[in-house]
Parts: C-alpha cells; sequence; structure tokens
C-alpha cells in the first residue's frame, strides 16, 4: 500500500562521505519509504576524506574494527590497521547494499540554507556546474566532515610556479628526481614523507612547526582463521571490537587532569619519548621533542616516519616559514629553499568551520550560524543541534569527538536517527533543544574541558578554537559517558511544534504511545494464550 505524502519526511544530508552514507543507512533502517532522501555531495562520487586521501602508505591511525558500522561489522579486513582502498571499498559498499546512489546529487557545492519559518522547511541553494539550483527539506543534516576545509598555513602559497597542492587534493604526479617539500608533521604530513622518501632520487625538505608525540604502528595482518572466526563464530566480531573500543576509551582518561589521570599521562608521555629518542635520529630530538602535554594535540601514529629522517635523501627544518614565492619557500631566519614540487599536509580548519556547516547558514531570526560561533565559539547540545535552528542536526558537530572518529559517527547518526524518527511518527513541524538545557549542558561540559590536558598551555591546536581558544572538537566526557547521554533521547530537553504551530510536551505523548503499544501487544497476546479457553466457551 503506498505512503500518504503527508506521512513522508525530506531528509537533505549534505556531504557524501562517511558520516552523510552512516546517517543515510540509520535513515532508511528506521523510516523505510516514509523517507524521502537527498545526498548532496560536492565532487563527483561520494567517499569524503577517503575518497581523497590518495597519498601513498595512505591508512587509518584507528584500529578499523572500531572504524565501522557497528550495524554492518565487516569480518574480512585484511589488516588491523586497514588502508585506504579498503576503507573506501568498505564503505562504497554499504552505499550499494543500502541502495543510496538515487538519493545521491553528485558535483552540487552548498552555498547557503536559509529556515523558511512560515513554510517551516529548511530552503537551500546549491551550485550545479555554474547553475544555481535550489532545493528545500523538512530536515537539514550537516555530514560535511571535521576535515572538509583545507588550511594550506603558508602565506603567498598562490604565488609558486612549481607544482603544489594540499594532501587533501592529492595528484599523482612524478616524484623521481624532484626536489619535494613536505610541510606539517601530524597524521598525514608523516605518512606522505615516510613514503615519499623512498622514491628513487627525491631530495626530501620536512618543515615541521613543532615537536609531537607519536607512537608506533604495527599493522598486525589478520590470519585466515581469525577473520573466519570473526565471520563465522557467535559474537566473535562483536567482542573484538568491544575490546579495541575499551582499550582506546582507556587511553583516553589520560586526557584529564585529576591527578590519577596526571599520572596516566606522564607514563604515556615517558614511553612515547623513549620510542621516539630511540627511533628518530638524535640531531633532530631538539626539534621532535614536544613542549606541551600528551593529548593537547592529536598524537600521531609512525609507521616508517623516524625510520626516514635516517635517510641521506631526506632533512628536517623547523624553522617557521615566512612565505612561499615563485621557485620555493623562503623562512624566518632569512634562508630560501627552491623546491619542484610542494606537499601541504598542514590540516584542516576543525575547530572553527570543520564541526558543521555555519556559514550561510541562517535560523529562525535569520542569524547566520557561522556569527553565532564566532562570537560565542561552536556550541551544540550533545554535540548534534543548536537552539533557533529547528530541524538542523550536526555530524561531529561540536565537542562531538570521543575516542575516535569512527565511533563518534556511528553514535551520533544512530541518535539523529531517533530524533528524525520521532519527527515523522508525531507528525511534527520542527525540533530543537531547549534554550535553557543548551546553556546548561556546555557549563557543564566547559568544566571538564577547563579540567582537561586541552586548555595546559597556550599551544596552537586544531582541537581549539582558532587554534589557541576554547576547545571545539573534542568532547570533555568519555566515550561511555557520550553514550549514556545518547543512548536515548531524553526529550524533556527538546521543544517540538505540531503541524498547527502549537509546542508539543514531546515525553507526556510518547509514554502514552508508548504505553498504548504496551497494551495493545499485551491484548493480542491475551487473546493468543486465552483462544483454547474462547473456543470451548462458544462451543
Amino acid at each position: 500500500m503506498p505512503v500518504n505524502k503527508e506521512d513522508k519526511i525530506s531528509v537533505t544530508i549534505v556531504g557524501g562521505g562517511i558520516s552523510g552514507i552512516a546517517q543515510a543507512i540509520h535513515l532508511k533502517r528506521r523510516l523505510g519509504d516514509k523517507l524521502e532522501l537527498h545526498i548532496f555531495e560536492k565532487k563527483n562520487e561520494a567517499g569524503g576524506v577517503w575518497r581523497d586521501s590518495q597519498w601513498p602508505g595512505a591508512g587509518v591511525d584507528v584500529p578499523i574494527h572500531l572504524y565501522q558500522l557497528y550495524s554492518d561489522l565487516n569480518p574480512w579486513w585484511p589488516d588491523l590497521y586497514a588502508k585506504q582502498p579498503d576503507v573506501i571499498t568498505y564503505w562504497q559498499s554499504l552505499i550499494s547494499k543500502y541502495d543510496l546512489r538515487p538519493h545521491f546529487r553528485y558535483a552540487h557545492e552548498f552555498e547557503s540554507a536559509r529556515w523558511d519559518d512560515e513554510a517551516s522547511l529548511w530552503v537551500f541553494q546549491f551550485r550545479h556546474r555554474g547553475e544555481i539550483v535550489k532545493h528545500s527539506s523538512n530536515v537539514f543534516v550537516s555530514a560535511v566532515g571535521p576535515f572538509h576545509k583545507a588550511n594550506l598555513g603558508v602565506k603567498n602559497h598562490e604565488k609558486f610556479q612549481g607544482i603544489s597542492f594540499h594532501s587533501q587534493d592529492w595528484r599523482n604526479v612524478d616524484f623521481i628526481n624532484k626536489r619535494v617539500a613536505v610541510v606539517g608533521n601530524g597524521s598525514t604530513g608523516v605518512q606522505v614523507a615516510a613514503n615519499l622518501a623512498k622514491i628513487d632520487g627525491v631530495q626530501l625538505t620536512h618543515f615541521i612547526r613543532s615537536g609531537g608525540y607519536y607512537n608506533p604502528k604495527v599493522n598486525t595482518k589478520y590470519p585466515n582463521w581469525l577473520k573466519w572466526t570473526f565471520a563465522y563464530v557467535p559474537f566473535a566480531n562483536v567482542l573484538h571490537r568491544f575490546y579495541i573500543f575499551t582499550s582506546w576509551e582507556k587511553s583516553s582518561l589520560a586526557n584529564g587532569n585529576a591527578w590519577w589521570q596526571r599520572y596516566l599521562r606522564r607514563g604515556k608521555e615517558a614511553k612515547m619519548l623513549d620510542y621516539l629518542k630511540k627511533t628518530a635520529p638524535e640531531k633532530y630530538h631538539h626539534a621532535l621533542i614536544p613542549k606541551y602535554a600528551a593529548g593537547l594535540k592529536r598524537v600521531a601514529w609512525d609507521e616508517g616516519w623516524f625510520a626516514s629522517l635516517h635517510r641521506d635523501n631526506v632533512k628536517l627544518l623547523n624553522v617557521p616559514i615566512e612565505e612561499a614565492d615563485e621557485t620555493g619557500l623562503r623562512l624566518k631566519d632569512g634562508e630560501k629553499h627552491d623546491f619542484d614540487i610542494i606537499i601541504y599536509a598542514t590540516g584542516y580548519d576543525v575547530a572553527g568551520y570543520g564541526v558543521g556547516l555555519n556559514e550561510n547558514v541562517y535560523g529562525e531570526d535569520g542569524t547566520e550560524l557561522a556569527t553565532t560561533w564566532q562570537k560565542d565559539t561552536p556550541q551544540a547540545h550533545l554535540g548534534v543541534a543548536t537552539p533557533n535552528y529547528p530541524n538542523l542536526f550536526f555530524l561531529v558537530g561540536p565537542n562531538a569527538l570521543s575516542t575516535s572518529w569512527g565511533y563518534t559517527i556511528g553514535n551520533q547518526t544512530l541518535f539523529i536517527s531517533k530524533i528524525i524518527e520521532t519527527i515523522q511518527k508525531e507528525r511534527l513541524l520542527t525540533i530543537e533543544p531547549k534554550q535553557d538545557v543548551f546553556e546548561a549542558y556546555n557549563k557543564e561540559l566547559n568544566g571538564y574541558l577547563e579540567e582537561s590536558v586541552y586548555t595546559t598551555s597556550g599551544e596552537r591546536s586544531w582541537y581549539r578554537f582558532k587554534g589557541t581558544g576554547k576547545p571545539t572538537v573534542p568532547s570533555g566526557f568519555t566515550a561511555v559517558t557520550l553514550w549514556w547521554k545518547t543512548a536515548w533521547v531524553d526529550y524533556t530537553h527538546w521543544v517540538g511544534r505540531d503541524r498547527n504551530g502549537k509546542q508539543v510536551n514531546l515525553s507526556s505523548r510518547l509514554v502514552a504511545r508508548r504505553l498504548l503499544q504496551a497494551l495493545t501487544l499485551a491484548g493480542i497476546y491475551g487473546a493468543y494464550i486465552s483462544y483454547p479457553q474462547l473456543k470451548l466457551l462458544l462451543n
């Protein structure tokens, strides 16, 4: 029987990376044919950062079993830390499994979204091959991902007349016998440099701004018998994933500032510094040893980078870069270095822009979200929604990250799908967090953050707003705490309006509906077990 159009809910997801794919999957599983789904992607195919991460050796820095959806565990991963081709193949397989391709609209660059209060719709504007495309929807999900807006970080980079690009826009150019600069020593920079150093004739100069903490990355191969166990022994894959989760969750406890957390952190720091001193060349220790606490910045994983620094064709420099010019890079100490190729592994504007679309997003009173966030720093209730922006949800939003990106995405998309299902079932026009609840939550959160490693120094970090401000990427809570807060939707924290524009007491309506469902089921079961007695009476 066809679904009445009035019973359908239209949802627009902006961003076709793994968070957008995960959100689409949960929505289709919950709403089925009651869902009208549109996924707008700026490029010509889905996959986001894993579509773009094509440098040699690209792969996850989190065990892959934690980086997949709990609803779609893959037992056949070849390695503990999967490489880019395996990661993108997994997410593309989910697109096929859930028949998501018809919902994608590729090559659509987001331009604006404005809430139309009279129609109770989000009105979008995209640019598609030079043309303006308008679109409207009941619900807006920002799934642009944390690594959406590249940060080049070098003045006058456009002047360079050789080949230059950000790692996000990787180009498979000829590196043989070239003078190559890599700028940045985060998770991407060390992967790029370690692998480029092996190419014949390359003369590699690696520019770093400061030292950092690095764990050794031992990429274990999964034997066939273990993959078979994951596939066919009940709960084996689930328990393995849970074991990985608990070990990473334990590690995150060291990010607090209680005495026992500082003790854990000092132990981690000593272990990582010992590894650095034993593995990296002594002549670079002064540049590599960090001057801040572990956890203030993302800890990276070394899979051959320290070893590459011993090579004769590799040089490490930690002198700040003044600017780029036509032939290379000029440093603040006056030195000039010429290159054929410059690769910027300089990260992304995560703490400002990357926590959710906010530029050209206008809420109930016409205020741009970016203006609000620039004034008060990015904030959201549970990392997913903000008052005055009805039916707008963020994936990997402000202070949402806990344990890993993969775990966070899986947890958030499930939570958001429950709220959107409620909008559809309760025939609501809008839903948004209550202002007082939003403020109370962020006050509690900020209290945790102020007592965390993220605020222990003035060191720049992409975890912090504008580099040195309030932490806006990591959650102050552990993953277990954040899961507990989002395991179900507490509708006393949310305000909804029905189709007459009246405010709805969501908690009482949902309790009544759940009670009616329970009574109906009890009645059916009662009739079932009583049927023989009824039959005897009738006879």
